[in-house]
């Protein structure tokens, strides 16, 4: 038998609507969980805004900005956008990503 051509029917155009919501949905039931502590079963959970010293006690991370004018105006340009990207750890992110460009990029040129 030959196929049909031509305009869906409503029964075809039902049943498609059906299976786009259906995977909409599927698509928001979906968890997402944190990078940093996905997927790891041993050690110690890492805080957010912290770090692990070397005897295995857990410190305060203290934001500070590289040494160059262009690393501060990186920072005050990204700050919203980062913000609404990573949420609570936004800042630290932003000044991890402002010394790993300044290392790569803008050290050399100094």
């Amino acid at each position: 038998m030959a196929r049909k051509t031509g305009p869906p029917t409503k029964e075809q155009m039902r049943k498609r609507i059906d299976r786009e919501r259906k995977a909409a949905e599927k698509k928001k039931k979906k968890k997402k969980s944190s990078s940093w502590d996905s997927g790891r079963s041993s050690g110690p959970k890492r805080k957010p805004g912290a770090w692990l010293d070397p005897e295995g006690e857990w410190g305060e991370e203290i934001e500070e900005a590289p040494p160059s004018d262009k690393a501060e105006r990186f920072i005050k340009k990204n700050k919203n956008t980062f913000k609404d990207k990573y949420g609570d750890r936004s800042k630290e992110v932003l000044y991890a990503t402002a010394w790993k460009m300044h290392n790569k990029h803008w050290k050399s040129k100094e």
